[in-house]
């Protein structure tokens, strides 16, 4: 992966604004839209309540990312040239469950604490958050800057 030096800080920027503005859009589409049919909010006030979303979004999987990285250091340790299928096997496992869940967590705050949905829709709006938007299938733009 190409680092900031080799491609210009405005490319990289681009590419994460990119990133970002897909992410807003995959969940406006999946927690959102389905939101607003149990909600007295308007699509205007989705919208600024989905970009809170997005945007809390992008540090919580930058720490699960963290965390994963670190918990397999600690567990299988470095290897020796660096490509043991072991420990690449294990991040990723690691980082989909704590991502899914951060994720999922911070999506299950809105419909339920901001919007005042039932406990059956906030769960659902978070496992849909927590699996489709999971950082470990590469949807965060922080996850790109930092990898």
């Amino acid at each position: 992966m190409s680092t900031l030096v080799e491609t210009g800080v405005s490319e990289q920027l681009f590419f994460f604004l990119c990133l970002l503005l897909a992410d807003y859009m995959w969940t406006f589409l999946l927690i959102g839209a389905p939101a607003m049919s149990s909600t007295t909010l308007r699509i205007r006030e989705m919208a600024l309540e989905i970009l809170w979303i997005t945007l809390w979004s992008q540090p919580v999987a930058l720490l699960a990312m963290l965390l994963a990285k670190l918990l397999v250091y600690l567990f299988i340790g470095p290897g020796e040239d660096g490509t043991d299928v072991t420990a690449t096997a294990l991040y990723v496992l690691v980082h989909a469950i704590l991502g899914g869940v951060a994720v999922g967590l911070v999506v299950w705050h809105f419909p339920r604490r901001r919007w005042g949905l039932s406990r059956a829709w906030a769960w659902g709006l978070s496992l849909i958050g927590g699996i489709v938007l999971n950082p470990a299938s590469g949807g965060y733009a922080l996850a790109y800057l930092f990898s």
